[in-house]
């Protein structure tokens, strides 16, 4: 609640940690080549505590610094929620043909009465305003309808003629704290699946395929703007655990809530810091601790590979010209398992805290075992 000309959105678990941050977003607002258009300056998502692998790929490099800075020679950077001054006039129009110069746009010399003040914001914060506004959440002020307002929001700002400006500087504008255990990151990936599907175009799936990349060139990328190749690996190893199991009941819940079998809540990322938790992450280790449905479908997958990894192999060293035939399922088959040894350590060899529970374990190999016998039946049946 504001009639300020410039609007700071910020995460409550964030902190400046620039004082000069405002003064950068201004010289893009009074700057005439950028400011008739402009509708936000964002700055990076930095994080604090990060262990020297960033294990969780909690740095989230690519997202908010690599894809951002391609963004910026576009129509701008999308706005991701937080670390962003607005232009407020762009939360409830459209551009101008011309640079403002009548008085709404001029600060008011006289006292407001604060009675008035009060007022009105008791009005604006009333449950009941949006009722009597329609286009509050759909043309004014922030979109509603999505887990991901803010990428929703910021698309149609751009949609509108709007574009933003992507500012990095060496010093972090804001910090945050990065989740320490790999259910929050699960969670909290889930939520953005989730959201981003409802915020998406009706032809993304024909536009999806456009997208594939290399390995190769994904790792030139991601050292090109500061990351290591050690963080790289954890960056696509989080890729692939996050596919197999936020992503995917990400995806459950959206099909669902379609078709009006369940009601998507948004479940805020667990921040609380635990000592043997951050002293786990610090050390490099996953955490696993709690019996998830992500972490069952982790290890289902991991147990999956590692048995058809050893009895491929087996089989193509006794056929002759089975190693010819097997050899990209081999190394398809060896890829996931070297990215899984997290989870094998957990399920059967870590002693600590943050170990896979055996819940999880035993439904892991029940289910490892009913989807093979179920493979072999429907192969059998076939021959």
């Amino acid at each position: 609640m504001t009639n300020a000309p410039l609007i700071l959105t910020l995460d409550c678990d964030m902190f400046s940690n620039d004082p000069n941050a405002p003064q950068r977003a201004l010289c893009y607002f009074l700057d005439k080549d950028f400011s008739p258009n402009l509708s936000f300056v964002q700055f990076p998502q930095r994080y604090t505590g990060l262990n020297k692998n960033d294990i969780y790929s909690g740095e989230f490099r690519r997202v908010f610094v690599l894809n951002e800075q391609g963004l910026d020679g576009l129509q701008g950077a999308n706005y991701v929620g937080t670390c962003s001054f607005f232009s407020r006039r762009s939360l409830y129009s459209s551009p101008p043909m011309a640079m403002p110069s009548s008085d709404e746009f001029k600060v008011q010399s006289c006292l407001l009465s604060s009675e008035l003040i009060l007022l009105k914001a008791n009005e604006v914060a009333n449950s009941e305003y949006e009722h009597g506004h329609k286009e509050w959440g759909s043309q004014i002020g922030f979109m509603y309808g999505s887990l991901v307002e803010d990428y929703y929001t910021g698309y149609i700002l751009h949609c509108k003629g709007w574009t933003s400006v992507f500012c990095n500087p060496d010093r972090p504008a804001f910090l945050g704290e990065a989740p320490k255990s790999l259910l929050d990151v699960l969670s909290q990936r889930k939520r953005w699946c989730v959201g981003l599907y409802q915020a998406s175009d009706q032809w993304f799936f024909l536009y999806a395929y456009l997208f594939l990349s290399t390995y190769v060139q994904d790792l030139i990328e991601f050292m090109e703007v500061g990351g290591l190749m050690q963080r790289w690996w954890s960056e696509q190893r989080m890729w692939l655990i996050k596919g197999i199991s936020s992503s995917t009941f990400g995806t459950l819940d959206f099909i669902l809530s379609q078709i009006g079998c369940s009601s998507q809540g948004f479940n805020v990322t667990n921040k609380v810091k635990r000592e043997e938790e951050n002293k786990l992450y610090e050390n490099g280790k996953f955490v696993f601790r709690t019996a998830s449905p992500f972490f069952v479908s982790m290890g289902t997958i991991a147990i999956i590979n590692v048995i058809s990894f050893i009895f491929g192999f087996i089989k193509a060293m006794i056929r002759v010209g089975g190693l010819d035939e097997m050899m990209i399922q081999l190394l398809l088959s060896g890829f996931i398992v070297t990215n899984s040894w997290p989870v094998y350590e957990a399920m059967f060899t870590r002693k600590d805290g943050g170990k896979m529970p055996e819940s999880v374990t035993k439904a892991s190999i029940l289910l490892s075992i009913i989807l093979f016998y179920l493979g072999n039946f429907y192969f059998t049946l076939n021959d």
